[in-house]
Formats: C-alpha cells, structure tokens, sequence
C-alpha cells in the first residue's frame, strides 16, 4: 500500500510513475525471486525502457531524470540495481538517484534471522504476526511454482525458500547468496 501511495503522490506533483512487480511478487509466478542478484538488472531494465520512450512523444527533447523508490526488499533491490549501474557503466539509467526506504543491510543475514524465534518475537506481538503473513505468503508462492512438497522437506523457511529459488538458477544457496550479497560499504 505505501508504495502504491508514493507512487500516487508522485504522480499527482507531475512526475511519470511506472511501478514495477519484481520478479515473483503480485502476478509475476513465473518466476523466483533471486534476493537482489537479478532484481537489479531488472530495474535497469526497466529504466532503459523508460528512456528509450522518452523521446517518443517530443523528438529532440532531453530524456527525463529516472529516479527508484524501493521499500525493505524492493530497497535493497533499488540498492542493488545502483550497484550494478555503477560498475556496468550505466548510472546514466538511473541519474534521478535511488532511495532506499529500509532495506536489509546483509540480505543472508536478514534471509537467516527470518527463522529465528527470538528475532520473530512473542506470538502475540506485531512483529510476530508480519512473520506469519509472510510465512502463509511464501508458502503460497511456493504452491503456485508447484514445490509446495519440497518446500516443506526442507524446513518450510524463507532460507529453505531460498535454496530452491537458487535450485531453479541451477546455482547452490551459497552461490545465490554470494552473487546477490554486496558488501555494506
């Protein structure tokens, strides 16, 4: 919801919005998530699309500042997506900047503290009950990729969900981990 609001806000001051759906959010089953490894490349993506149409309306005019607005993952994935800019000669595509709204600053660490009873709190807190809604969310999107069998064999926890998106890849849990974790300078 509050991306949804930004993005209206946004809009209403004048800018153009596009929102993206990373990869499996919202429709996008298709897919698995790859914790910010390919996300980047997405954005950018999408970026140079947005550039690439900017002149389609007004020939001769300049292409417009791009900017990303990320929250918690999407933040890291906004983060990464800067990153990934930096050193493919592409800050061009993102000139407006990135701001990241709380992102984890070690993905494997925010992936591993998921499980933790005493990270997850009392069941009886806030805290707590987010936990559960993004438990019932993978298991969801597991079911949808049709691996709820495997999911569950293997601990039913967002790392286990990880080592299967990384399956997917054709790549271990520590290869998905090493290529999507940046180093917090």
């Amino acid at each position: 919801a509050s991306r949804l609001t930004s993005a209206r806000r946004r809009r209403a001051a004048g800018h153009s919005v596009l929102v993206l759906e990373m990869r499996n959010h919202g429709q996008s089953i298709e897919h698995w998530t790859t914790i910010g490894w390919k996300e980047g490349r997405d954005i950018l993506a999408a970026a140079q699309w947005l550039q690439d149409r900017a002149g389609e309306g007004s020939p001769g005019s300049a292409p417009p500042s791009i900017a990303y607005i990320g929250y918690s993952l999407g933040a890291w994935d906004g983060i990464r997506a800067a990153y990934d800019a930096s050193v493919t000669s592409q800050e061009h595509l993102l000139d407006g900047g990135v701001m990241a709204f709380n992102p984890p600053v070690d993905i494997r660490k925010a992936v591993l503290d998921w499980n933790r009873d005493d990270f997850r709190g009392s069941d009886f807190t806030l805290r707590s009950q987010v936990f559960k809604q993004f438990d019932a969310y993978l298991a969801k999107r597991v079911g949808q990729l049709g691996m709820k069998a495997e999911f569950k064999a293997a601990g039913g926890t967002f790392d286990a969900y990880v080592g299967l998106a990384a399956e997917a890849y054709g790549l271990t849990g520590e290869e998905l981990y090493d290529r999507a974790v940046l180093s917090p300078e």
